[in-house]
């Protein structure tokens, strides 16, 4: 049971209302299902990301950024993580990590 959606966010946990013997995470808010799913941290490690509908500022086009080593910050409050940038189409990127760091639903990545 939860107070509604509106009173979570990916990447929560503080404030959930569940009793748990590790940390739970917000990861996901399933609007048409009024669920709100929740990961321990474990879950949350992952090696690759896509990023989509990308725009760019300092680059002409997408195709510049295929193979180059970066660095990637996945949460506001982070740090920069290093990784390596692999285009896939036109508009898409993969995005490879070269560590694991706890990974939500992006929708904004800096480049």
């Amino acid at each position: 049971m939860h107070n509604g959606l509106a009173f979570h966010t990916i990447g929560q946990r503080k404030g959930l209302g569940t009793i748990f013997l590790e940390p739970l995470y917000v990861v996901a808010l399933d609007t048409y299902e009024n669920i709100v799913i929740v990961r321990n941290n474990n879950d949350l490690l992952k090696k690759k990301l896509i990023a989509e509908n990308i725009n760019l500022l300092s680059k002409e086009s997408v195709k510049n950024l295929d193979k180059i080593e970066c660095f990637v910050k996945t949460r506001s409050r982070d740090r920069l993580h290093p990784c390596r940038l692999n285009l896939l189409d036109d508009n898409t990127i993969e995005i490879e990590l070269i560590e694991e760091p706890r990974i939500y639903n992006i929708k904004t990545v800096l480049l």
